[in-house]
């Protein structure tokens, strides 16, 4: 284990049971949560959702979803907190010594994927708004992503009190933009396209597996906190609240006929040179939260599994 009298890297307790002196306030615990699902992602499939079922069922759908989510991962967030555990600690007690080799190892591996689709989208995105290099854009990325996540939890509790304020400010300004062309009447009223194929209960699904990955994985990040309760609040800022801003912004601007996909960060990037350059900021903070969220989950869980320490094995 890394001494950490001998270096800026915290003890990240991936063997064992974060000790009770060790765990972090609500407000970091929190920070941690609410940094993840608050992404662009989240509202592409808001637009989605909203344009094949209209505005109304579409955010009946992603509530009910968001809704589950919130039980199924505040359920294991709250076993989290009370043993101190890793995901792939619990997972032990649940498969066994050998059998949770697969169930963590196979989470921790789709979580590596996420962060290259969240990395590659990066790239594609500031070469859509800015002409620059996707594959030099995808390589600084990585590394600059990759350098956050080897800080450990505290980074992501920074990068989430980032993400979060810029995320929101630019999603209300392109709903502020959007209702310039229209009303909040006309919105609501938004019928969709229901030829699109997207069913109300394949809405909801749509919804539970955006986040069921790492939502199945949060004791990696609410083993930190100091309660139950403080892990279950902590929860709660990420599901329903984040999740489904993320969602709401890229219905409302879908629904208005300002995007055709829910991608809000567009509407910001065409507003000239300057939008351009805080659409690309915003797309960086954003994705390397994300990315950071999920290479954490991938670091935790294979420490385990290999035997290696966090930040060992992810700094090769």
């Amino acid at each position: 284990m890394v001494k950490e009298e001998h270096s800026f890297l915290e003890n990240e307790f991936e063997h064992q049971p974060v000790p009770e002196q060790r765990r972090k306030s609500l407000l970091s615990v929190s920070l941690v949560w609410i940094g993840f699902p608050m992404v662009i992602t989240g509202a592409l499939v808001g637009g989605s959702i909203v344009s094949a079922l209209g505005f109304r069922t579409g955010i009946l759908a992603m509530l009910l979803g968001n809704l589950i989510l919130f039980a199924y991962v505040g359920m294991q967030s709250s076993i989290a907190a009370k043993t101190g555990m890793s995901f792939a600690l619990v997972a032990t007690r649940v498969f066994g010594p050998k059998g949770y080799r697969v169930t963590s190892g196979l989470l921790s591996t789709i979580v590596i994927g996420w962060f290259a689709v969240q990395t590659g989208l990066t790239g594609a995105s500031l070469h859509s708004s800015l002409g620059t290099s996707v594959f030099w854009i995808d390589i600084l990325a990585g590394i600059l992503f990759m350098g956050i996540t080897i800080i450990g939890v505290r980074a992501l509790s920074v990068i989430g009190a980032l993400s979060v304020p810029f995320f929101l400010i630019l999603g209300l300004y392109a709903v502020n933009i959007a209702l310039t062309h229209t009303t909040w009447s006309q919105i609501f009223q938004f019928a969709g396209h229901p030829a699109n194929g997207i069913s109300f209960g394949l809405a909801v699904t749509m919804v539970i597996a955006l986040f069921i990955d790492s939502g199945t994985m949060t004791p990696d990040f609410t083993r930190w906190a100091k309660s139950p309760r403080d892990a279950v609040i902590a929860t709660f800022t990420a599901f329903p609240f984040a999740n489904f801003m993320s969602m709401f912004f890229g219905a409302v601007v879908t629904a208005a006929g300002a995007s055709s996909n829910g991608d809000f960060s567009a509407i910001i990037a065409r507003l000239g040179p300057v939008g351009g350059l805080i659409a690309a900021a915003f797309l960086f903070v954003n994705s390397g939260s994300v990315c950071s969220h999920c290479l954490y989950n991938a670091a935790v869980g294979w420490s385990q599994i290999l035997g290696k320490n966090y930040a060992g094995w992810l700094s090769y």
